[in-house]
């Protein structure tokens, strides 16, 4: 009776303990963009003289893992042309602490100083994949 108690004790606490993994830790830059269904982008210049210049601003929907997430913009690369075209990365970060795991529609902004008040063209990417490829970019005065 006691081999059999010591075993079925044994079993359990093999079972539990296989239970408790810890997973793993996402990678920053492993080239997946946690939103979805990006759409409805308005996209222009600010041409108004400021502080940080021409602000390039895009605002679009789109679908977040969990409420929370913020987003910014950073010029990844400028492609050399009169007038340049732009290629902005959208990182977005998720949020602190415990939040519900559910689908949510989210508005993304990201506001970008750029160096000039004109753009050939602007590309928004997240992680490996292209959000928005837009032609014609307007400036507002």
């Amino acid at each position: 009776m006691r081999i059999l108690t010591s075993a079925v004790l044994g079993l359990v606490a093999s079972f539990t303990l296989s239970a408790c993994v810890t997973p793993d830790e996402p990678q920053a830059n492993s080239g997946t963009c946690p939103i979805t269904d990006a759409k409805d982008l308005n996209l222009w210049i600010n041409g108004m003289p400021g502080p940080d210049g021409p602000v390039l601003i895009g605002i679009f929907s789109a679908l977040a893992p969990t409420p929370g997430y913020s987003f910014k913009g950073e010029v990844t690369e400028i492609l050399e042309s009169a007038p340049p075209s732009y290629v902005i990365e959208v990182v977005p970060t998720p949020p602190d602490g415990m939040v519900t795991q559910v689908i949510t529609p989210t508005e993304v902004r990201v506001d970008v100083p750029i160096d000039s008040t004109e753009a050939r063209s602007v590309t928004l990417t997240c992680g490996d994949e292209a959000l928005f490829v837009v032609d014609d970019v307007t400036t507002a005065w």
